[in-house]
């Protein structure tokens, strides 16, 4: 998962998740069969793995390793407050309003 701050309340970025052929979907920071999917490294170690696989079941060239599918997800966070002016010391209140 990798984020990008827009301001102080608010991030966005981008995961890049593995669908598997069930259609299960797997996303960072999970793993799958002990392999992380964080970084572009992981993913690839992950399908390296899943090459070896397809060869050690003997199976042709690609029909393993097709049943999995990289996907990816866009997400952004939006922190929003309110402030209870009730909580706040009628002393504290009229510095911040000014006075008013």
């Amino acid at each position: 998962m990798k984020g990008n701050k827009l301001s102080d309340d608010k991030e966005f970025g981008t995961d890049i998740g593995l669908r598997l052929p069930n259609g299960e979907e797997v996303w960072p920071p999970s793993d799958y069969k002990g392999f992380p999917l964080k970084t572009a490294e992981d993913r690839g170690k992950l399908a390296a793995a899943l090459v070896q696989t397809e060869k050690d079941l003997s199976l042709k060239p690609g029909d393993f390793v097709s049943q999995h599918v990289w996907v990816q997800r866009e997400w952004e966070i939006v922190a929003e407050f309110a402030v209870d002016d009730s909580i706040i010391a009628p002393q504290v209140q009229e510095e911040t309003d000014g006075g008013e």
